[in-house]
């Protein structure tokens, strides 16, 4: 008989690590156990496609209500009205009575499970209450199982954690995951008390889908002599940075370095970004192509992926990234040198507009560079292996 994996996460949707992460989780355990999962929010999008076998309970309409952008609610009369009401109670009441009455409403099946996941995890405000989640209090209220694990894909300190708020999230928990051991470090210095159930388990990928995606379709970038630069994420001046890419670009332009394009591919804070593109006038420079369905083209054409992010967990588009054999141009998060074996895969700059400017510089300078660490990709391409035996052992399957 197969074990039973009962997974909460928030949403999945069309772009994000964590919606990418846990589709391909799934695609890598569905066959091996029986695999249950809820959108705690009520919203997995349309354009995800799950393997048949995952059985998908529905989720809260109230916390959806509460929460998601209101271009992913039903556009309907009365669902316009339902959420005008709950995002009146969300201010007049607070977020954990949302998130407490919606739980609750969830119709969980009455299974006992080897394993239960919460996925997303929750972000606390500065008075340790809740502000968005739900999964870990769903996970511990309303699921039966034998072991029960929480899942951190950021930097605890970036989500609210403190030790007090540590100590009660994660008391009833019989471990808590990191993507990465920059990430679990930060874990066990918050919460000392539990470095005995702080574990790591990599992320996933879904690799032959990867490369086939990458071919799919033709060259995205024009034919014009120039290097090529991508940069695929959300974007967020609050993380991603993608403000130190078009102060990078006003700085060489203004030095006359001009022998290269920049595609950033992702939504979020467009009109933010086209504005200071074009106060900095470096439209020609930089362009924002909007989220793309499959944006493995640009990376694959590209000539190096960058990513500029204040912070990260373990990006999964850089590992995305080595998979297609484009070498990487990275700032110095926490696990940078998790994710990128610097000076081979590409290389690491300090994590800052000065660093990335740098670091582009010297690139565009040095184009040859950028062939050794795509030959040193290709004699060293990624697999799952460990991530999954990983998964096995902190699950106990």
């Amino acid at each position: 008989m197969k074990k039973k994996i009962f997974i909460a996460v928030q949403t999945i949707i069309d772009q994000g690590g964590i919606s990418k992460s846990i589709q391909n989780l799934l695609n890598e355990i569905h066959e091996q156990y029986e695999v249950t999962i809820c959108a705690v929010y009520n919203y997995i999008s349309p354009n995800v496609s799950l393997p048949d076998d995952v059985k998908i309970i529905p989720g809260s309409q109230m916390i959806g209500d509460a929460i998601l952008n209101r271009n992913l609610l039903k556009n309907t009369f009365g669902g316009q009205i339902r959420m005008i009401v709950t995002r009146w109670l969300r201010r007049k009441k607070g977020m954990s009575f949302i998130v407490n009455k919606g739980i609750n409403r969830i119709k969980v099946p009455n299974d006992y499970y080897d394993v239960a996941i919460a996925f997303s995890g929750d972000r606390f405000d500065k008075n340790g209450v809740i502000c968005d989640g739900g999964d870990y209090e769903f996970i511990l209220q309303n699921v039966k199982a034998k072991r029960k694990i929480a899942w951190i894909h950021n930097d605890l300190r970036k989500e609210g954690f403190t030790h007090d708020v540590g100590l009660r999230v994660f008391e009833d928990f019989d471990a808590i995951v990191s993507v990465s051991y920059e990430n679990k470090s930060l874990v066990d210095a918050i919460l000392p008390e539990y470095k005995n159930k702080s574990f790591v388990i990599y992320n996933t990928y879904n690799i032959q889908q990867i490369i086939d995606s990458a071919k799919a379709e033709g060259n995205p970038f024009s034919d014009n002599g120039k290097l090529h630069f991508v940069t695929v994420a959300r974007l967020s001046m609050a993380q991603k940075r993608q403000d130190r890419i078009i102060k990078a670009c006003e700085r060489l332009k203004k030095e006359g370095i001009v022998n290269f394009d920049w595609c950033l591919v992702g939504d979020g804070e467009k009109e933010y970004f086209e504005n200071m593109i074009a106060e900095r006038g470096v439209g020609d420079l930089v362009k924002l192509v909007g989220l793309k369905t499959n944006p493995y083209p640009y990376i694959k054409q590209a000539d190096a992926f960058v990513l500029t992010s204040l912070y990260e967990g373990l990006p999964m588009t850089i590992r995305e990234a080595e998979i297609i054999g484009t070498p990487i141009l990275t700032t110095n998060f926490g696990s940078a040198h998790e994710a990128v074996k610097d000076g081979y895969e590409g290389r690491i700059c300090d994590n800052s507009t000065d660093g990335v400017y740098e670091i582009m510089k010297h690139i565009l300078k040095h184009p040859d560079e950028l062939e050794t660490y795509r030959s040193y990709l290709r004699e060293h391409p990624v697999n799952n292996a460990i991530a999954l035996q990983q998964f096995k052992d902190v699950c106990g399957l």
